[in-house]
């Protein structure tokens, strides 16, 4: 699991608590260099980039969040850019989520210099919207794109296709999440609680790399909703769509019971008995989900991932309910797909 995991982010610090950690990686990798974010502040506030060992030895007993820099971004007429994409979680123990199919491309407003020190200026290694808003001095809009801009560029720049960088976007935030599920298993359990009635919207953000391949940079549990001042731009129609697929996708009321068991009458009966309570309310909510996600695409459970789901979860061979659940709705992602299909 840890090695999937490490494709799909970057190594991370604590400080002052992981100082020791960072400084063994630093000196086993002298040439690069890192990002520092501190723990308490948002909007891109205090964020610097730092050289090596050395720069590391300067915030050594500073709290902060530390990441090992991307020196070679997929630059877009020569400057920085991240996707802000929006996730929905429905369920974390297990995980349900869906990321919407729409999303921000967000700019840095001053060309990228790889060459330079400490990262440059802010404005060439930073993306966060309200601090490029300043240095640009120019509407949000003016320094993001939509989804659609940013397909419409890689198919003309042939730099790669959008739908299999989306795919890809979708395969990072899944491991991210479903790497969190063990540790929401351990919360709730300390806690005495569950979370069967709640849902929450994540803005993850994602930078790819020279070789169209991205990263998770971070996941903010309170992503900024606010609109720009026009509300019909790119910008505001992206988050407005957003929760009205999202309203509609969680209380739209419907009976699904009778659908879920056609969709499992070829499981092995013994398998089925095994489900707990939960597991089958579990089993009922994604039915009901499934079949008004409007622009909410899969992270998990998706049959199109089933290789890399199932390969990442097997590090949970000591919960072979959890394996027999994931083998469950693998089968019903294949079931409800040969429904639609008839």
């Amino acid at each position: 699991g840890e090695a999937m995991f490490a494709d799909y982010v970057f190594h991370c610090w604590i400080f002052p608590s992981e100082w020791t950690s960072a400084r063994e990686y630093a000196q086993a990798h002298p040439s690069e260099s890192y990002i520092v974010k501190p723990l308490t502040m948002g909007g891109g506030k205090g964020i610097t980039v730092v050289d090596g060992e050395k720069g590391l030895q300067k915030i050594r007993f500073k709290t902060h969040i530390v990441q090992n820099y991307l020196h070679s971004p997929h630059l877009i007429h020569q400057h920085k850019w991240d996707v802000r994409s929006y996730v929905l979680v429905t369920s974390t123990v297990p995980m349900r989520a869906y990321v919407f199919s729409r999303g921000l491309v967000r700019f840095a407003s001053s060309a990228y210099d790889p060459n330079a020190k400490k990262g440059g200026k802010k404005s060439q290694f930073l993306t966060n919207t309200s601090i490029n808003k300043k240095y640009a001095k120019q509407n949000v809009t003016d320094i993001t794109w939509s989804f659609a801009d940013l397909k419409t560029h890689l198919d003309e720049s042939a730099a790669g296709s959008f739908d299999s960088l989306f795919f890809k976007i979708q395969s990072a935030i899944s491991i991210v999440f479903l790497s969190a599920e063990q540790e929401w298993r351990r919360y709730y359990s300390s806690k005495g609680e569950s979370c069967h009635v709640c849902f929450q919207i994540m803005g993850v953000d994602l930078i790819v790399d020279s070789d169209m391949n991205p990263r998770v940079i971070e996941v903010n549990g309170q992503p900024n909703m606010k609109l720009s001042k026009d509300t019909r731009d790119h910008y505001s129609i992206t988050k407005l769509n957003m929760m009205q697929d999202m309203v509609h996708m969680i209380f739209k009321e419907e009976s699904v019971a009778n659908e879920l068991i056609l969709a499992l009458q070829n499981v092995d009966s013994t398998i089925l008995k095994t489900l707990t309570e939960t597991e089958w309310e579990y089993l009922i909510e994604y039915m009901k989900e499934r079949k008004h996600r409007g622009q909410w695409k899969k992270v998990y459970p998706n049959i199109r991932n089933v290789k890399l789901h199932s390969a990442f979860l097997e590090q949970q061979k000591r919960n072979p309910a959890r394996l027999a659940l994931h083998d469950v709705l693998m089968h019903l992602e294949e079931a409800t797909l040969n429904m639609a299909k008839t």
